[in-house]
């Protein structure tokens, strides 16, 4: 028999597809070896004066996030946010996680930021042309990647950062 892609029955609710001989294991159900399932979470919540829109993901390994801020109520600066991304690092570390990338990036009529912090002890890099706040009229995306932290536990670092600062 070819190799062939299952849809395997585990109970999860979500997805996911492996590939193996059966000839090898006697079934999907009984090979006994390790399956990479997807984790995937999306979650909308307040955060201060606005929205933010999260997509949880695995991906090599590593759990990235990415996200939409949509400020309704509320302005912060491009530091201040830069310093709230550098918190995340922080909590990340400091629940033994490694931090790959958080990366923001705003954009609006009057100009645009971007934002990367690499880890907790390396100051953030921003850079900012012509916005000196970000609000409602910015469009922000930020991603996430870390290692050895799970999603829900990520999403709830981010959004408690975020609602220290908007």
């Amino acid at each position: 028999m070819t190799a062939e892609e299952q849809q395997c029955s585990c109970g999860c609710e979500h997805e996911h597809h492996h590939e193996h001989h059966h000839e090898e294991c006697g079934g999907c159900s009984g090979c006994g070896h390790h399956h990479d399932q997807p984790v995937s979470q999306t979650l909308s919540t307040s955060v201060g004066g606005g929205v933010l829109l999260m997509r949880a993901t695995a991906h090599e390994g590593a759990i990235v996030v990415s996200c939409t801020l949509e400020l309704e109520d509320s302005a912060v600066t491009p530091s201040c946010l830069a310093r709230a991304l550098q918190g995340v690092a922080f909590d990340v570390e400091q629940a033994g996680g490694i931090v790959g990338h958080i990366k923001c990036a705003a954009v609006s009529e009057k100009g645009s930021a971007r934002i990367s912090v690499t880890a907790a002890n390396i100051e953030p890099t921003v850079q900012a042309e012509g916005l000196e706040a970000l609000n409602e009229e910015a469009d922000i995306t930020i991603a996430v990647i870390v290692y050895a932290v799970e999603p829900p536990v990520l999403l709830e670092m981010l959004v408690t950062r975020l609602e220290r600062v908007l």
